[in-house]
């Protein structure tokens, strides 16, 4: 086994305790952004308000062909995102 003298952990870990409350509010901000977009996708799907609503809460049960549809849809979202980059 080898020991290392290497702190870089020590000062990243340092970093995030100094930071926890900005991180805290940049990860529910995150969050807020990604549900905001999985529900403007769901729309384009033809999903009523309500049914995205239920959705991003968990609390409609899909049907399989309903969860397919929205995998290749996001998919497709993800491959012209790549493809611009």
């Amino acid at each position: 086994m080898t020991i290392t003298n290497d702190t870089s952990w020590l000062e990243k870990a340092t970093w995030r305790q100094e930071n926890k409350q900005w991180l805290e509010v940049s990860a529910k901000v995150a969050v807020r952004i990604l549900r905001a977009k999985a529900k403007n996708k769901l729309l384009e799907l033809g999903f009523t308000p309500d049914q995205v609503e239920r959705i991003v809460k968990g609390q409609m049960r899909l049907t399989e062909q309903e969860v397919e549809r929205i995998l290749e849809a996001i998919e497709a979202k993800t491959k012209q995102q790549d493809e611009k980059h």
